[in-house]
């Protein structure tokens, strides 16, 4: 029978297409050798295509993110947020299908990542950090209220309120 073999490793195999081109290919009496020619073409054209994708996405991204480490400090922050949301099925099909080079996906995953962070310009135990990942206020809709408070309280209730944005 037909084998498919050697598929790039950065693409999804379509197991049902595979199947209807095996089947036209036997009514057709196409050649062993000529459908798995065919079949390794096709999947390394959508390979040679993502990588292509991915490195003119990288370039566009380079360009806009140009400050000094701001590209890697970006793609760090987008990463963690894809990390943190999407199962390994999810990212999987985002490399596979080419979605993960798009500059608008990276960009909105990238605005996603920053409003999950706790603080964007400490880097370690940060207010709002995993100490207090549990933590709700008291008055979670009155941060003023711990404004100048100095008990335990108080001290978590800002951190918990600046990681969110707000200014005392």
């Amino acid at each position: 029978g037909y084998e498919i073999k050697d598929v790039p490793g950065n693409v999804m195999r379509d197991e049902d297409a595979e199947l209807a081109l095996k089947g036209v290919a036997f009514n057709g009496n196409c050649p062993k050798a000529t459908f798995e020619a065919m079949v390794k073409t096709f999947y390394q054209r959508q390979s040679d295509d993502l990588i292509a994708s991915k490195t003119e996405g990288e370039a566009l991204l380079k360009e806009e993110w140009s400050k000094p480490g701001q590209y890697d400090a970006n793609i760090e922050i987008m990463t963690r947020a894809v990390n943190e949301l999407f199962s390994d099925e999810t990212k999987a099909i985002f490399n596979a299908t080419g979605i993960g080079n798009s500059p608008s996906i990276v960009k909105d995953l990238h605005n996603i990542g920053l409003k999950m962070l706790s603080d964007t310009l400490i880097k370690g135990v940060s207010p709002g950090g995993d100490e207090d990942k549990d933590y709700q206020p008291t008055s979670p809709n009155s941060p003023e209220m711990y404004a100048h408070g100095d008990s335990e309280e108080c001290q978590k209730a800002r951190r918990y309120f600046e990681a969110r944005g707000h200014k005392y």
